[in-house]
């Protein structure tokens, strides 16, 4: 049911409610493990050994599967559907040339000739794959369901403000190792701070979205999280603990109001019979964007080493400021997809119109 106020409309809807809630709590851990990762990364590598990280994947595997089995439904189509062959092999090798090539260049000692060579191959694979999309009649990724704006720029746009809101969390521990001399421990320790913005932003999403609408806060809170991207770049060792970790908390706040929008808006507008295309799309763009902003981060930390004449291990606190301001850059570019976005983009989910 829907009664207008005014200019605005609220929506008692339960299920839209629910659908805000669950989406809400189904981004916590993307939002909350690159930030709590840091930490219990640099306590294991300080204290214990480096090794010990990779085993700490086992019991948490087990424990994700244990509950899937427990709790996810075995749901399946009735209508069974051919493996689109040519396009998993077309997309697969598309994005395995770009991310290599990608991650090829950021390091120090690689040929800049053969990491362009693989980011060009993995255009020319992608423009195939895209072709092949379009063209095939059951398509492993339908791009189809980016006819629909919302979901479109969500995908689009929101891509390039997660590749560089997800350079952060490879930066920043650099940039207290490096530049401020910390440990790894002490240097996640800093980046509770994030985790704790992250987490409490939880409880203000959903009012917030329904008071300012998508289009709004996807915009301003657009510009903020590349305000706090930049000046997290600007910290120095003689920066006082609490502005650091001012920065570092509202950082937090930004990037878990972002994810959460984008993630909500993404199936605002997609119909019941596209849900499922747009879910397989949705997620293989939010697993490439977090390996593409990586890589990002450790590029633009190169380039801007390069372009100061550092190199090596040698990175100066100048040569983080230019790689955040990088990523703070990538963030804001993406806000002409927010802005281009309809005053009642995700209505019927916010129940606000302007």
């Amino acid at each position: 049911m829907m009664v207008p106020v005014g200019r605005m409309i609220v929506v008692r809807n339960t299920d839209s409610s629910r659908l805000m809630q669950a989406i809400s709590t189904i981004t916590w851990p993307g939002i909350l493990a690159p930030v709590i990762g840091p930490t219990l990364g640099g306590f294991i590598t300080t204290y214990a050994s480096w090794h010990w990280i990779f085993f700490l994947n086992v019991p948490f595997g087990l424990l994700a599967l244990g509950a899937i089995i427990r709790f996810v439904p075995n749901q399946r189509e009735t209508a069974r559907r051919p493996l689109d062959r040519t396009g998993f092999l077309l997309s697969g090798a598309a994005l395995i040339a770009l991310l290599y090539g990608t991650e090829l260049a950021s390091h120090q000692d690689a040929d800049l000739v053969q990491a362009i060579g693989f980011m060009l191959a993995g255009l020319v694979v992608g423009w195939l794959a895209v072709r092949h999309a379009y063209r095939a009649r059951h398509p492993l990724l339908d791009l189809r369901t980016l006819g629909v704006p919302t979901f479109s720029v969500t995908v689009l746009w929101g891509s390039a403000t997660r590749i560089g809101i997800e350079a952060v969390p490879y930066l920043a521990p650099l940039l207290f190792q490096l530049g401020f001399g910390l440990s790894p421990f002490r240097s996640g320790l800093l980046l509770m701070a994030s985790a704790v913005g992250n987490l409490g932003m939880k409880f203000f999403t959903t009012r917030m979205l329904r008071q300012f609408g998508f289009r709004t806060i996807a915009a301003i809170n657009g510009a903020l999280a590349a305000i706090f991207t930049v000046a997290t770049g600007w910290l120095a060792p003689s920066t006082p603990l609490a502005i650091l970790l001012v920065v570092l908390f509202a950082y937090g706040l930004a990037r878990s109001l972002q994810f959460t929008t984008l993630a909500t808006l993404a199936y605002a507008d997609v119909s019941a019979g596209q849900k499922g295309a747009a879910s397989t799309l949705w997620s293989v763009a939010q697993q490439m964007t977090i390996g593409m902003g990586i890589a990002f981060g450790a590029l633009s930390l190169r380039v801007s080493a390069a372009l100061l004449g550092a190199g090596g291990q040698g990175f100066a606190l100048a040569d983080f400021r230019i790689a955040f301001g990088f990523a703070g850059a990538l963030i804001l570019v993406s806000l002409v997809g927010y802005l281009r976005l309809p005053g009642n983009a995700g209505s019927q989910i916010s129940g606000k119109t302007r």
